[in-house]
């Protein structure tokens, strides 16, 4: 069986943006603020509109790092595990992270679909909205998710599909921060 979830970015300010994750019939699941002009990215998943009950966090782990390390951390504060971006190749061909759980063994990959599309994308404004990126979650090779973006200049939209498998290996803190931290990162550029 999947899952299927959506994550949205909207820039709310120049400084800020909001970021939503809603279930499959459109109820508000986590809600974010984000805030502009941060030197080491830390944000906090919230339950409700109120901030009153934190679900998770992510928080990068240096203030300058080229390919990019964020800790995720549950509402108890249990580190539930950290995603790392590629560094170069991230940059010029296509996203690529990698994801790991909380002793470093590498539990998942996120890549972007095409190498070729997601070079194009990073020369051509054109080719994004042609052809938004779509991102693959494989483990051991095997696909076990993807998260489709929908092209909007004003917010980053994730529809995600997710199976059972990928629930029960990782947990759905670390399945709904793989987005989430998508949404935050790649998005800024």
């Amino acid at each position: 069986m999947n899952h299927s979830f959506r994550v949205e970015r909207k820039i709310l300010k120049l400084i800020g943006a909001t970021i939503r994750t809603f279930g499959p019939d459109g109820q508000q699941l986590l809600r974010a603020e984000q805030k502009g002009f941060k030197l080491k990215e830390q944000i906090g998943f919230f339950l409700d509109d109120e901030k009153t009950q934190f679900s998770f966090g992510i928080q990068a782990r240096k203030v300058i790092d080229f390919g990019g390390t964020y800790d995720i951390n549950d509402a108890d504060g249990s580190h539930v595990g950290y995603m790392t971006r590629k560094g170069l190749r991230s940059s010029f061909v296509r996203d690529e992270w990698e994801c790991y759980d909380p002793s470093g063994q590498l539990v998942a990959n996120l890549r972007e679909e095409s190498s070729l599309l997601g070079f194009l994308r990073r020369f051509i404004d054109l080719v994004s909205l042609i052809s938004p990126q779509k991102y693959i979650i494989e483990v051991d090779g095997q696909p076990m998710g993807e998260f489709q973006q929908n092209y909007n200049p004003l917010a980053a939209k994730y529809q995600c599909t997710v199976s059972d498998d990928l629930v029960q290996n990782l947990g759905w803190t670390y399945v709904y921060a793989m987005p989430n931290l998508l949404a935050v990162i790649e998005n800024k550029q």
